[in-house]
């Protein structure tokens, strides 16, 4: 985590010696941690995708002006993606959430937490695409519907934490699906038990 803070800081200095220092140090970072809070521009991002090939958990979130384009790029180059974590990037919408799962197939855990534009479309997608993921945050994405809580007590059944919280439009019949079909199932964390808002 520091090197990734360091690297993130280095084009402050000076270009030319962020180019040596990635050249040099990065073929081990696994972790991709809010780079774009310092500002990193798309042209040193390539950088990062092109010279860290092992990154496997990407944390983003709360970067309000982060984007689809962006979000599509990480899941082209990062295959190996298996933890993502976009709580609060609420420009993100279905594209973004269909790259990742068409892409890194090896997802197990999936924050998108106040990604208030995704859709059950997209969710059906990453049930289909992931179907070894463990843990779902899709508190606050206001548009799901039972479809999604279907899709993934379908279709994953290694899942074992799922929130919900603040999705209005489920009903009974997709939290009963769930409860049903998932048997290691347990709420995303204990002081924030799994809750539907009707």
């Amino acid at each position: 985590e520091n090197m990734i803070y360091l690297m993130s800081n280095i084009p402050l200095v000076c270009s030319k010696w962020y180019i040596i220092f990635i050249q040099s140090k990065f073929k081990k970072i696994t972790n991709l941690d809010n780079l774009f809070n310092y500002k990193l521009t798309y042209k040193k991002l390539k950088v990062i995708l092109n010279k860290c090939p092992g990154i496997t958990h990407v944390n983003l979130n709360s970067l309000r002006n982060m984007t689809d384009k962006r979000v599509i790029k990480i899941a082209v180059v990062f295959t190996g993606i298996t933890h993502v974590n976009f709580n609060g990037c609420v420009n993100l919408t279905d594209s973004a959430v269909v790259a990742l799962a068409e892409n890194c197939p090896g997802i197990t855990d999936a924050n998108f937490r106040d990604c208030i534009k995704v859709t059950d479309s997209a969710v059906i997608t990453l049930a289909e695409k992931c179907s070894g993921i463990k843990n779902v945050n899709l508190g606050w994405c206001g548009n799901l519907t039972n479809l999604a809580v279907i899709a993934l007590a379908n279709r994953c059944p290694r899942l074992s934490s799922v929130c919900f919280n603040n999705c209005r439009n489920l009903t009974d019949s997709g939290v009963i699906t769930l409860a049903e079909n998932c048997l290691l199932y347990t709420s995303d964390a204990a002081d924030d038990p799994l809750r539907v808002d009707l």
